[in-house]
């Protein structure tokens, strides 16, 4: 085995963001590239077809919130589900465009933001504030 540099390889589609979504295609030697890179950061990968079912609680953890708030949601319409008995269970798919569907709202809000302060000078104001501590 050759010396390891110290400093892992870098993952091109990681983001920061906790998860990165991989379609494979081809062979797949891309996405097992990607993989290892993203292992060699110390994050971790779970691998899973997207017609998989989950329960509320493995979607709520999926989307970082709770199982009551993932319930309300769900009976809100914001995500699909289906009832198996008793229980919800969810479509991966689904929970992963919820995911990106919000993330692309709150991007554009903030976005939208920044464009108003900017038009109305706020940076301008606060750049001169004076420190009172």
């Amino acid at each position: 085995m050759g010396k390891h540099s110290g400093t892992p390889p870098k993952c091109p589609r990681c983001n920061g963001q906790g998860t990165v979504i991989i379609r494979a295609d081809g062979d797949g030697k891309g996405v097992l590239g990607d993989v290892v890179a993203a292992l060699a950061q110390g994050l971790a990968v779970s691998i899973a077809p997207h017609n998989t079912m989950l329960t509320t609680q493995e979607a709520a953890d999926l989307l970082n919130i709770s199982r009551p708030t993932l319930v309300r949601l769900l009976t809100e319409g914001e995500v699909s589900y289906t009832m198996r008995g008793r229980h919800r269970r969810v479509m991966l798919h689904d929970i992963l465009d919820y995911r990106e569907r919000t993330r692309r709202e709150r991007r554009h809000v903030l976005d939208q933001m920044a464009s108003d302060a900017e038009d109305d000078n706020l940076y301008e104001i606060t750049a001169g504030a004076c420190q009172t501590r």
